[in-house]
C-alpha cells in the first residue's frame, strides 16, 4: 500500500472530524487493502484494469445511517458490512461479515 509523505498529518485532520468522517475510499492498489483506525474506516480499491478477462472488478457501496455496505466483485472483497461508531464514546466501529483477503468471483458480460 502507498501512503502519502505526509498520512500522519492527513490522519491528523481526519481524526480532528471524529463521528463526521466514517470512512475514506482511495484507490488503487494490486491487492486491495482494508484497515480500521480509531473510528475510520480505511479502503483501498483493487486495481480493476488488472483483472484477467473476463472478469470486472468493481464494489457497489450502500450508505445507510449506521453503516457501509460493500458488495465487490471480481477481484474485489464479496462483502463487508462497515459499522459507525456509537455517537459520541457509545462505542467503536466495527467490521463484520466478509473476508478480508480477495476472492476471485468470476463475471462473465452479457452480451
Amino acid at each position: 500500500m502507498t501512503l502519502p509523505f505526509n498520512y500522519e498529518a492527513v490522519l491528523d485532520v481526519l481524526r480532528s472530524f471524529e463521528g463526521t468522517v466514517v470512512a475514506t475510499f482511495s484507490g488503487h492498489t494490486h491487492n486491495s487493502g482494508y484497515a480500521h483506525d480509531r473510528g475510520i474506516h480505511h479502503v483501498v480499491v483493487a486495481a480493476g484494469l488488472e483483472s484477467p478477462p473476463p472478469v470486472e472488478t468493481f464494489a457497489v457501496v450502500r450508505a445507510y445511517e449506521d453503516r457501509l455496505e460493500w458488495e465487490g466483485f471480481g477481484d474485489e472483497w464479496p462483502e463487508k458490512t462497515m459499522r459507525f461508531p456509537k455517537r459520541k464514546g457509545a462505542g467503536e466501529c466495527t467490521e463484520e461479515g466478509g473476508d478480508t483477503k480477495r476472492k476471485r468471483r468470476k463475471t462473465t458480460k452479457q452480451v
